[in-house]
């Protein structure tokens, strides 16, 4: 009888840990949203330094998200971005804060490089793609990790004085949390 037990409980055993690990599987899910660039704050800028056209630049930006995903349509994203820029082209580098509605946040690491030209407002016109490597958030989000793929065009009025800011990315990807 109790060789019965033994092996009888060590089947449950099995069976729970079978379900648990089931239950405590990453939800996957495909992921796309698109942003409206908002006023960049540019923390510190060095014209010119290292030659004619070349500038080094930092700067924080606040943009407006939506996704057909009502899980995605997040309040805002926030960016703290760098690049080295050479006559209107550059290498970015940085990282961000998705704001869901319900206070959650995500936050990703962005590399990408941009190409476009400033006209004589100020104002930058160009694309630019690159790739997000999301790294953990709050709440829901908070072992989140993934890439997505962000594609970016338009008018940027970084340096540009009453120019209206049409330019706005679009990302795709695969993440799990």
């Amino acid at each position: 009888m109790n060789q019965f037990l033994s092996k009888a409980g060590l089947v449950v055993v099995a069976i729970m840990v079978t379900l648990f690990s089931f239950s405590v599987q990453a939800e996957k899910k495909k992921v796309t949203w698109s942003t409206k660039w908002g006023k960049a704050q540019v923390a510190m800028m060095s014209p010119n330094v290292f030659g004619k056209d070349h500038i080094l630049v930092q700067w924080e930006r606040r943009d407006k998200v939506s996704s057909p995903d009502p899980e995605w349509n997040v309040t805002e994203a926030v960016y703290y971005e760098q690049a080295d820029e050479v006559a209107g082209s550059a290498v970015v580098t940085g990282y961000a804060v998705l704001i869901f509605k319900n206070g959650d946040k995500a936050f990703h690491r962005l590399d990408a490089a941009y190409t476009g030209t400033y006209k004589d407002n100020g104002a930058w016109e160009g694309t630019a793609e690159g790739l997000y490597r999301f790294l953990g958030g709050t709440g829901k989000y908070k072992n989140i990790k993934g890439t997505a793929v962000v594609r970016c065009k338009g008018v940027d009025p970084m340096f540009a004085k009453e120019v209206e800011d049409t330019g706005g990315c679009t990302m795709e990807g695969e993440v799990e949390f």
